[in-house]
């Protein structure tokens, strides 16, 4: 009785292109959908800077990442860096520019940020 044979076949994507749920999207860096200049955020993540952990401060979003609209497909999508896809200019005492994941931040409610 000959013994049945197995093969494996690899399931080979492109360098920018994942799988997600089901189907492919491109990788480029461009999902920061969620935050707008102007936007009340606070860290909700451990981000070390000049030796201080910066979880729990609060800040105005500066600037966030979007895909350009005159050409979607540029080299500025496939360089953009995710971990520094939204500018945020942090409160006093230490009121200075800071780049964050779009993870490591949490929209304040509008009644907080009026506050």
């Amino acid at each position: 009785m000959a013994a049945a044979k197995l093969i494996l076949l690899p399931i080979v994507l492109a360098p920018a292109l994942r799988m997600t749920r089901q189907r492919i999207v491109m990788r480029d860096s461009s999902s920061v959908t969620w935050f707008k200049a102007g936007d009340r955020v606070k860290i909700i993540e451990s981000v070390m800077s000049r030796g201080q952990d910066l979880r729990g401060r609060t800040g105005t979003v500066a600037d966030a990442w979007e895909k350009c609209e005159e050409d979607p497909h540029c080299c500025c999508a496939e360089l953009a860096e995710e971990a520094a896809a939204v500018t945020v200019d942090l409160d006093p005492p230490d009121a200075r520019q800071y780049y964050f994941a779009e993870n490591e931040l949490a929209k304040l409610p509008a009644r907080a940020a009026a506050a």
